[in-house]
């Protein structure tokens, strides 16, 4: 059974007795509990749901972009659909044709451009949602490993009151035959 370091109360602020089995097992062979029974600090996790924040946030922005940039391609694509009639029905002019061609060449320029921003904005998009699921792995792990360290600590204190009950039912035994049989009470022993 793992030693526990239990706080007793005492006028100055708590103190740590290891009154329970510090003298039962050779200090060699006692274990302790450490410091943070989830070998997660609080400052790691915290760090853990600042990124899972950060990624959905990103991602939610990520969103936000690309719908802006889908109108925004629709919207051109119209307006080429638009010019590209108006260039049919002025067919016969040449100035007017010439005109047309090169604001098609331009409004066929910054279609690509949306377009490769599109395909960067899917690609950071599908990086923030695998390190969100990522994180959400982790977390779902720290939060298994919590439970059960929960169930150990719950059983570990089970067995510690019964101890502590078989300790005061020996002390009063012991008490019970000293006063049976007459014997004083050296040095104030219970």
């Amino acid at each position: 059974m793992p030693e526990y370091e239990y706080v007793r109360r005492s006028p100055s602020p708590f103190i740590r007795s290891r009154s329970f089995s510090y003298q039962t097992r050779p200090r060699h062979c006692r274990l302790r509990c450490p410091e943070n029974c989830a070998c997660v600090s609080v400052e790691e996790w915290n760090e853990l749901a600042i990124n899972e924040r950060t990624a959905r946030e990103s991602a939610d922005n990520l969103r936000t972009e690309l719908r802006a940039t889908s109108r925004e391609n629709n919207r051109l694509q119209a307006t080429k659909r638009e010019l590209q009639a108006e260039l049919e029905q002025l067919r016969g002019h040449g100035d007017a044709v010439a005109k047309f061609k090169r604001r098609m060449a331009k409004l066929a320029a910054e279609v690509e451009g949306l377009r490769k921003e599109k395909e960067v904005a899917d690609i950071r998009i599908r990086e923030i949602s695998q390190t969100v699921t990522d994180k959400n792995l982790e977390i779902d792990q720290l939060q298994e490993e919590n439970r059960q360290l929960a169930r150990i600590h719950k059983r570990d204190k089970q067995e510690t009151r019964e101890a502590w009950k078989l300790v005061t039912d020996l002390q009063r035994r012991l008490h019970d035959c000293r006063h049976v049989f007459g014997f004083p009470r050296p040095y104030g022993y219970a």
